[in-house]
């Protein structure tokens, strides 16, 4: 079911694609509750992503709670973001290693954003990887952002 969810949703098919996810869901579905929470917010719809990610969050999602992450900067609450990060990061979510390295960084601190981003490039993370040629670069050090 959700693999037809899925390919629904990769064709703009959101009707059809919740219907599946839907039907996927009421047997706890991880996967299928992230679509949904995919489905509602395409659609607009923050507050419906947000529970169907909480549900997906509360069964160790950790897309789930990298999408949570991301609705709370958004919201402007960067303490919760940061904690969602640091649930979906502890799974091995290397994309909320990477914002956990830029919410260190806008904040001033360089060697916590250094460590998330070497964390999530030792994991192959490329975005993680131009992030610390960058730090390297803002720290005069040419031959590291080189690399």
């Amino acid at each position: 079911m959700v693999c037809i969810a899925e390919l629904a949703y990769g064709q703009g098919d959101l009707d059809e694609a919740e219907a599946w996810a839907q039907r996927a869901s009421v047997q706890a579905n991880l996967d299928s509750m992230v679509l949904l929470g995919y489905v509602a917010s395409d659609r607009g719809d923050a507050d419906a992503a947000k529970t169907w990610w909480e549900r997906a969050a509360d069964l160790r999602s950790e897309v789930a709670m990298f999408e949570l992450g991301g609705l709370a900067q958004e919201a402007g609450d960067l303490d919760r973001a940061r904690a969602w990060w640091e649930d979906a990061a502890a799974l091995g979510s290397t994309e909320a290693m990477v914002d956990l390295g830029l919410l260190a960084n806008s904040a001033g601190d360089t060697d916590s954003a250094r460590l998330w981003f070497e964390k999530a490039a030792n994991a192959d993370n490329r975005l993680a990887m131009y992030h610390l040629s960058r730090l390297a670069e803002d720290a005069g050090d040419e031959d590291a952002a080189h690399c």
